[in-house]
């Protein structure tokens, strides 16, 4: 048979009271889709950036402008050369000349941008649809736009920091299925950025991507039988569970 990549490969099922201190629990496994968006992969990154990095103008009636344009923002140059290949994706898209400050903005066309966002949804509103609906590679190149816009580096580990929201949710759901675990704690809360008008109010989190596994549980703790209890579970109108 044709050899496959390691993280391919079946695990072997163990019985709990056959643990040992080597065996590993897995979390998260790579997950192979095809896609559904109406994108190629390279506007995947570029949904991307706009999510982690930019964002949509709303329309503005005093310039008669349909809203909708959408822009990325960057500081560091050490990007700059994959928000040109991102926002290549429209040929007309324009970058202005760096500021005092060294930042950088991407600003696409309306007609461009709306385009993209009938094709695939709002980069920040519809960002977990669209990861569930990416394939492999373009669920990739979002969440590599992603770390590159939100990521900080420390320790040996890597974090995003975002604040409460879909996009948060679709960073979680991307890591897992790149076949990682992240792991998501509260940086601020609420009320502190409500009380400093950061976010609109909204907690900010900082979510780690681990590894897919964890050790195995003491297997003293799991072979005694636990007691009976009662359970709720969901019933369909079927009856079935």
């Amino acid at each position: 048979s044709e050899a496959r990549p390691e993280h391919w490969a079946q695990p072997e099922l163990v019985a709990l009271e056959d643990f040992t201190g080597r065996e590993r629990v897995i979390l998260a496994r790579k997950a192979r889709t095809d896609g559904t968006l109406d994108i190629t992969t390279r506007e995947a990154a570029l949904l991307g950036w706009v999510a982690g990095d930019g964002g949509v103008e709303p329309p503005d009636a005093r310039r008669r402008a349909r809203g909708g344009t959408m822009s990325v923002y960057q500081t560091k140059s050490c990007f700059f050369s994959a928000i040109d290949y991102a926002c290549g994706a429209d040929p007309f898209h324009r970058r202005s000349a760096p500021r005092a400050d060294g930042s950088v903005t991407w600003r696409l066309t309306a007609k461009y941008s709306q385009d993209l966002i009938h094709r695939a949804g709002h980069p920040k509103n519809d960002a977990v649809a669209q990861v569930l609906a990416m394939s492999t590679e373009q669920r990739d190149a979002w969440l590599d736009a992603m770390i590159c816009a939100e990521g900080t580096w420390g320790d040996g580990k890597m974090s995003l920091s975002q604040d409460d929201g879909p996009v948060a949710d679709a960073i979680e759901l991307a890591i897992y299925l790149s076949g990682h675990r992240p792991s998501r704690y509260k940086v601020r809360s609420a009320e502190t950025n409500a009380a400093h008008g950061w976010a609109g109010g909204k907690p900010s989190w900082h979510i780690n991507e681990t590894a897919p596994y964890v050790g195995g549980p003491n297997r003293n703790s799991f072979t005694e039988p636990g007691p009976e209890q009662e359970v709720w579970c969901v019933t369909t109108d079927l009856g079935s569970w």
